[in-house]
């Protein structure tokens, strides 16, 4: 990445997801079937790693996912006083599969499944969540509306209502992911591509956005007529320099082994770094 400004290749090794970093574990197996949970954060000096362990609802896994233990979803709430929250579930709608969170204060894990209100909307399955200030962000779909925001926030331990997107977008069908800017707003990545930035979050009412897209790209005029990034795709914004850094697998390049990040700038410029 020798062709980037120090800054930004910086900021760029701090975004690769960890699987093209090197080997730093998340989960491990005990032959008496516990799992443990690792909790690191190696870029806000959180101090050692913590190790979590915990157990698996199998009777109900085993019932509804044929045993599936990667399906599970997380959230994280910290604070400045390093107090932290885990929240952990499955959702297999119309019920929650196990429904917990684990407070590093008490070092337990709690199950709250009774106390969540009735809903009629699901979180996919690889959907990856984003945590901001004590909340956590998923894209959600229900049969009467089409992709939507939910936020369960972990300080009261419950789900705000849904929120809208700034767009239309169609669940299974268009590609969505979501980042944070600077300001800890919400950012969001469309399709082939558009990103916008919230303006305002307010607690458990609503989210609004910017009237103007941040960024919009033509994909397939800039890099390959056939592309599409995945789901969820890992991306991160510099409104200072007005640019888009998206990470995606080298599949078009014949080398799916590396990560490659596409720098997209505001005015319509691409360049490509294997990382």
């Amino acid at each position: 990445m020798s062709d980037l400004p120090r800054d930004m290749e910086e900021e760029v090794l701090c975004r690769i997801p960890g699987t093209s970093l090197g080997p730093i574990p998340s989960t491990c197996k005990s032959p008496k079937d516990h799992s443990s949970l690792l909790v690191w954060n190696p870029y806000r000096g959180c101090g050692q790693p913590r190790w979590i362990e915990h157990t698996h609802n199998h009777h109900k896994v085993d019932k509804h996912l044929y045993g599936h233990l990667d399906k599970y979803m997380y959230g994280l709430r910290y604070d400045s006083s390093r107090s932290y929250k885990v929240l952990r579930f499955i959702d297999y709608l119309p019920n929650f599969i196990e429904f917990k969170i684990y407070d590093f204060n008490s070092d337990l894990w709690r199950i709250i499944l009774d106390l969540l209100p009735p809903r009629d909307w699901r979180i996919s399955f690889d959907e990856r969540g984003l945590s901001i200030k004590g909340n956590t962000y998923w894209f959600a779909s229900s049969e009467t509306r089409n992709s939507f925001l939910v936020c369960f926030d972990l300080t009261r331990e419950t789900f705000w209502s849904p929120l809208p997107l700034p767009f239309e977008a169609f669940p299974d069908q268009d590609t969505l992911s979501l980042s944070t800017s600077v300001s800890e707003q919400l950012v969001v990545l469309f399709q082939m591509m558009e990103i916008w930035i919230s303006t305002t979050i307010e607690q458990s009412t609503a989210v609004f956005w910017n009237t103007k897209v941040f960024l919009s790209a033509n994909i397939k005029q800039l890099a390959d007529p056939l592309w599409q990034f995945w789901p969820s795709a890992c991306f991160f914004i510099d409104e200072e320099k007005k640019v888009a850094v998206v990470f995606d697998k080298n599949n078009h390049m014949g080398d799916p082994t590396h990560e490659v990040a596409y720098i997209f700038g505001v005015d319509g410029s691409l360049k490509q770094e294997v990382v």
